[in-house]
């Protein structure tokens, strides 16, 4: 694992820390920090992950439709890069689909 996925995790990990929290903003943030981080560093899975991690804040924070725009996101790269017949694009399209 490369030094930038390694720093990609431990936000997410600091992020998924505040959500349990309940720091939804602090989450939120930690995740976009990553988010831009794995953008300049082209790392388009990751920052799929990232933008599901977003989603899931976003619905647990009852921002329904601002989380079915970033599980499209993520959908969308993850399927542009790797396909469909993947456990990511599962996971992330039964997010999706859990959205009201």
């Amino acid at each position: 694992m490369s030094c930038g996925a390694c720093e990609l995790k431990a936000l997410g990990r600091k992020a998924m820390e505040a959500l349990n929290q309940g720091d939804h903003d602090q989450a939120l943030d930690l995740l976009t920090q990553a988010r831009s981080r794995a953008m300049v560093r082209n790392l388009t899975l990751h920052e799929a992950g990232i933008l599901n991690s977003m989603g899931l804040v976003m619905q647990l924070s009852g921002q329904d439709e601002d989380a079915k725009r970033l599980f499209s996101l993520a959908l969308a790269q993850v399927r542009e890069r790797i396909g469909q017949d993947n456990v990511l694009y599962s996971r992330i399209r039964q997010n999706l689909e859990g959205v009201s």
